[in-house]
């Protein structure tokens, strides 16, 4: 059970008798995390939960290191919509690819102008 309350207002008027149990009837730990404004009171996570998250996470972290550690992104080309590049020999040349077309070329006054 998680309880939301506002961090401008102090605590409630609730006593320890009141806080939830657990199945063995003894109190459930809580803690506070403040957003915020915004208070919540959740349940401390056990210390099984904690170690699969960190388990989990770390598996998820190992697929993602090869992805992240891969310089540059791959765009594929769409119909219609050119992909712009900086000519390696002359940075101060354009090279867009638009369906299957490449020209070289540089933006004047907000279009792409063909060069010769």
């Amino acid at each position: 059970m998680s309880t939301v309350t506002r961090a401008a207002h102090p605590t409630s008027d609730r006593t320890k008798s009141d806080s939830p149990r657990n199945e063995v009837g003894s109190r459930t730990a809580q803690q506070r995390i403040s957003i915020g404004n915004l208070t919540l009171v959740v349940p401390r996570p056990t210390k099984t939960q904690v170690q699969e998250n960190v388990r989990r996470s770390t598996e998820a972290l190992g697929r993602a290191l090869v992805r992240l550690t891969r310089p540059g992104i791959r765009l594929r080309p769409k119909r219609g919509i050119p992909l712009f590049q900086v000519d390696e020999n002359d940075p101060d040349i354009l090279i867009r690819d638009l369906d299957g077309k490449r020209e070289r070329g540089l933006f004047q006054d907000g279009e792409f102008k063909v060069s010769d």
